[in-house]
């Protein structure tokens, strides 16, 4: 679970920094964003997955949610 406390602690560092200025710098900070949260989703499924021993994701497996992304 410590990838859900580095994106915490990732937040709440960008929202110190502030707005950027330019709408790239704001499209890059997003898809920053979306990335990391997807990573903390794969992570959690992962875990469930070998916790509860049932195929959540649904891609035949146990575990290694993110295995072949």
């Amino acid at each position: 679970m410590g990838i859900l406390w580095d994106m915490y602690q990732q937040n709440k560092i960008n929202e110190n920094i502030g707005r950027t200025d330019s709408l790239d710098d704001r499209v890059r900070e997003l898809e920053l964003r979306v990335s990391m949260q997807e990573r903390v989703i794969r992570s959690l499924i992962d875990q469930l997955e070998r916790k509860f021993g049932e195929d959540l994701s649904g891609d035949g497996q146990i575990g290694l949610a993110d295995a072949g992304r």
